[in-house]
């Protein structure tokens, strides 16, 4: 049986317990809920080549202002970016451009991504909120523009989140 990420979206992991940790600490990350980093690190020492664990830990420290920290999580998802399958792949540029500051970017490659897997929640994280990649664009209608891509991809989501 293929192991999946909360979204139905396939991972790269052959470990069970790494891809259970992996689902719930992202829950607890898109909640803004603590205990994610334990989890992350647990999801790490079952599969230590689980890229998107790692880009995903990378996250968390961006959100937490851990930038030294989250540039070394960022750096390993992509020295293990070949492991990793397509989508994963599409989740670790975005996330590892926001890291790098490169915003336009990360959310030209978030627009592409999200355009083949419109349900990967963790790749559009970077780009929601008030201090997220459109709140922070610059963009006088930012809010207007969360609110297109979110309604853009709705029909996607259903009733399933």
């Amino acid at each position: 049986m293929p192991i999946t990420d909360r979204f139905g979206l396939l991972l790269t992991t052959q470990s069970a317990q790494s891809a259970e940790s992996y689902n719930l600490a992202v829950d607890l990350l898109l909640s803004a809920n603590t205990g994610a980093e334990t989890l992350f690190d647990a999801a790490l020492a079952a599969d230590p080549e689980f890229a998107l664990a790692h880009i995903a830990r990378a996250r968390l420290c961006q959100m937490q202002a851990r930038i030294p920290e989250a540039k070394e999580a960022a750096g390993k998802a992509r020295r293990l970016r070949d492991h990793a399958s397509t989508r994963e792949q599409g989740t670790i540029d975005v996330i590892a451009l926001t890291i790098d500051g490169a915003g336009p970017q990360a959310m030209a490659r978030l627009e592409a991504h999200i355009a083949e897997y419109p349900r990967d929640a963790l790749a559009l994280s970077p780009a929601l909120g008030v201090f997220g990649l459109l709140g922070f664009s610059g963009r006088i209608d930012h809010h207007e523009a969360q609110l297109a891509l979110l309604q853009r991809l709705a029909p996607q989501w259903g009733q399933a989140v």
